[in-house]
């Protein structure tokens, strides 16, 4: 009988946790996007050239303001701007976060206008945290499954 009972608290106990981890996930989920947040001119702010340096500032959570609107909104995109102003060869990186991102594009290579002046380079937005940098080994969702997975295997075999 106390064979059953052990079972029945190890099976309650997993899937306690199975539901913590999952609502913990979808919490994190519906945060606010996180953006490296730098800018560099001639290689003023070499922590945030290419390749980045892991030093550069975090902007959690990122907050935008939208035109013919009053206070700030969560951003949706983090965007990496790396280009050469064509007047006089001053080269820009700038990391931040953004309300939109390019038309129905990710990234755009070529010329580009900002603040009037015309630049060649790329503008690249993306809606993950921290994808403003170099692209992460594994992403943060398999990171996380990993401990699910093991605790799941876990109380698999002990039940």
């Amino acid at each position: 009988m106390q064979d059953k009972e052990t079972a029945t608290l190890n099976n309650l106990l997993f899937y306690l946790i199975f539901l913590f981890y999952w609502i913990s996930f979808f919490l994190l989920l519906a945060d606010a996007i996180s953006c490296y947040s730098c800018n560099s001119v001639n290689g003023s702010n070499q922590p945030c050239e290419d390749p980045m340096d892991g030093s550069v500032g975090v902007e959690k959570p990122c907050m935008q303001g939208i035109s013919d609107h009053k206070g700030l909104f969560f951003a949706r995109f983090c965007l990496k701007i790396k280009g050469r102003r064509q007047s006089d060869g001053q080269l820009l990186v700038m990391r931040r976060c953004s309300m939109e991102k390019l038309a129905d594009i990710m990234t755009h290579c070529g010329e580009f206008k900002l603040n009037e002046d015309l630049y060649s380079g790329c503008i690249a937005t993306c809606n993950k945290d921290w994808c403003n940098a170099a692209p992460p080994t594994s992403s943060p969702t398999a990171r996380g499954m990993v401990p699910l997975a093991l605790a799941s295997l876990a109380f698999h075999f002990v039940a």
